[in-house]
């Protein structure tokens, strides 16, 4: 679970989110789907959607950042309305058929301003 505390911020539209995650070389799949809801003090903000993150190409080759035996992969941005001046709290699960990932080490959101111009918007509206 995440807390972003908005209340600090004016003139912000929206936010780009994606979900990360650092695995090393003994994690068995190729990526991680995972399940993201996101709300709000205000029950206007609420949605969820899911999102993949490609650790491996279908070659098997690392996608992503490296930090030394750590891979890093990232989902593609959603864009997610924000309204201002609210607390944003956000839900993370996984949604593969195996409870526990072997070789997970991090997982995260990356929560960004955006004018949300050209971004995919959140199909769970």
């Amino acid at each position: 679970m995440f807390i972003y505390d908005r209340s600090h911020e004016s003139g912000v539209a929206g936010y780009e989110l994606t979900f990360e995650a650092r695995v090393d070389a003994s994690y068995a799949y190729k990526n991680i789907v995972a399940s993201v809801l996101v709300n709000g003090k205000q029950e206007t903000g609420i949605f969820a959607d899911t999102l993949v993150c490609e650790v491996y190409d279908g070659n098997g080759n690392p996608n992503g950042a490296t930090a030394g035996i750590l891979y890093q992969g990232s989902s593609e941005p959603i864009y997610i309305d924000a309204i201002e001046g609210d607390t944003l709290f956000m839900r993370v699960s996984h949604i593969m058929d195996n409870d526990e990932l072997g070789g997970v080490y991090d997982v995260g959101l990356r929560i960004c301003p955006s004018s949300g111009r050209g971004q995919r918007q959140s199909s769970g509206k």
